[in-house]
């Protein structure tokens, strides 16, 4: 006989969820995990479709009938249940055929012992037909086998449930989906429960099946709808979790969703900083500029180290996100700085005269096509002295090499002193120095070449062990206007002069 009862709609509603929740499942069934959240769910549909056949009738081989239907939904689901677990949270694409053919080895011989259970009895041991407020169902003696069933089911749903409450406690980010986790089995354990210690109020009907349904439900909703099977919490660990830049992930209000642990400890207050403003998290930060498209990256000083902050934005299925790169450049910035300043000193040395510390010929030729460049643009004047040592190899026949370097550096002391600043001193080689006069005229040259050559002649300088030696120093001078020729040609002129200087006695000045 059929019989219409208020006990078919917990099997309905059931079905109804367990549909749902597949629908949404295949919309990511190509990522691990989803395939056994597939059979799951199947493993639901078909338990309490036996279910419902079981409450319409008040026939009792048709019920018992009915419930040999709902073993394999009954059998199969913890396994779906581990088998979810382990992909989802090791990013297995699939679990290999022996581990499969493993872990089904006994809800296979559960699914045959129901449908044989008259023979032996090792399922059920009894089956009585009792009715109950007008609602006819069974009562049921279960079997040493059943017990066999129930604790390996009671043995894969927690192993898994725990592996996945591991894997997502590893990062704030999980918290939705960590919660659906531990509610699942709860929504599971609870009904079937108090049906299997004899306290469920419904007397002969098990509301397990609908448990489950709530449970796949609550999986779908936590952990699909998140998102987080495309990026499970073992790939976050593994990859963002270890990342020794700060990453952090804001939504489109500015609040941190996500940070793995570089990040965590630059931010204030820490782990507490999930879910809180960035700019509470970051005082001192200007994180509008860093969110703005046209700048995108910025450096910034927290506490004694300096890190260059670079936003990208995220597109996914929820809603737009930012990503924020935290690196640390403080010994790049290091580094750098001591590169320049050995580069300055290297250049410092290939301009330089070692001896007297003058610009060299090198310098001084660039500093002078440059002023000689732009008296040809501005119609300015320049003029230049070229020096030479009056018979410097006699101070180093009589007094050696170490009185004639003194003797060099004290004329280059000389020529530096008549400087102005503007002007440029340089050692060109030897006992030949060079001074550059900007916007000097050939008489204000001359005026200073005079005077040099008055202060060379009129001191003494030590050449060591108490002795002493007099020097004395030839100019050429030379200067362009707006119409003269390049450098090289006032440095040739220049010499020409000096060179009558050396020819007429010395200790003079030529122009």
């Amino acid at each position: 006989m059929v019989q219409i009862t208020f006990w078919s709609l917990p099997s309905l509603a059931a079905i109804w969820l367990a549909l749902i929740a597949h629908r949404d499942i295949r919309q990511q069934e190509d990522v691990p995990g989803a395939t056994a959240l597939q059979f799951l769910c199947a493993s639901v549909i078909l338990w309490s479709a036996g279910q419902l056949l079981g409450t319409l009738t008040t026939d009792l081989d048709l019920k018992i009938l009915a419930s040999k239907l709902q073993y394999p939904g009954i059998a199969l689901l913890p396994v779906c249940w581990f088998v979810f677990a382990i992909s989802y949270a090791r990013q297995w694409p699939s679990v290999g055929g022996v581990a499969l053919a493993a872990l089904t080895a006994i809800p296979a011989i559960t699914i045959a012992l129901a449908w044989t259970n008259e023979w032996h009895h090792l399922l059920w041991t009894d089956i009585q037909l009792r009715q109950t407020a007008g609602f006819a169902g069974l009562a049921i003696e279960y079997g040493p086998w059943f017990r066999v069933q129930t604790t390996y089911a009671y043995t894969l749903i927690p192993a898994g449930t725990l592996l996945l409450v591991y894997e997502l406690s590893s990062s704030p980010r999980h918290r939705r989906a960590l919660v659906a986790v531990i509610l699942a089995p709860l929504a599971v354990a609870v009904p079937n429960l108090l049906h299997l210690l004899g306290l469920n109020p419904a007397n002969y009907f098990d509301p397990t099946p609908l448990g489950f349904a709530v449970g796949v439900m609550l999986l779908a909703r936590g952990v699909l709808r998140s998102g987080l099977l495309k990026l499970s919490p073992a790939l976050h660990r593994q990859v963002i979790g270890q990342l020794s830049d700060g990453v952090l992930v804001i939504d489109e209000e500015g609040r941190i969703v996500d940070a793995n642990q570089a990040a965590l400890a630059l931010l204030e207050p820490g782990a507490a900083a999930i879910g809180q403003p960035l700019e509470r998290c970051l005082p001192g930060i200007p994180v509008s500029d860093l969110l703005d498209a046209s700048v995108g990256s910025l450096e910034v000083s927290i506490g004694w180290r300096t890190y260059h902050l670079r936003a990208s934005r995220l597109q996914t299925a929820m809603a737009q996100a930012t990503a924020i790169v935290f690196r640390d450049i403080t010994e790049r910035l290091k580094a750098e700085g001591e590169l320049r300043q050995l580069k300055q000193a290297m250049e410092q040395l290939a301009y330089t005269d070692s001896l007297t510390g003058l610009p060299n010929r090198r310098a001084f030729m660039q500093r002078l096509e440059d002023e000689c460049a732009r008296v040809h643009r501005h119609q300015g004047e320049l003029s230049l002295l070229l020096l030479d040592l009056d018979f410097f190899k006699n101070v180093n026949d009589t007094h050696g090499h170490d009185a004639g370097d003194r003797v060099l550096a004290h004329l280059a002391r000389c020529i530096e002193a008549s400087a102005r600043s503007c002007d440029m001193a340089a050692r060109l080689g030897g006992e030949e120095f060079a001074l550059l006069l900007p916007g000097s005229s050939l008489e204000g040259a001359c005026r200073v070449a005079e005077r040099l050559c008055e202060t060379v002649a009129g001191q003494q300088v030590p050449c060591g062990e108490g002795a002493v030696c007099s020097v004395t120093t030839s100019v050429g001078v030379a200067t362009v206007s707006a119409h003269a020729t390049d450098g090289r040609d006032l440095l040739k002129r220049a010499d020409l002069a000096l060179y009558r200087a050396k020819n007429s006695g010395r200790n003079r000045v030529c122009v």
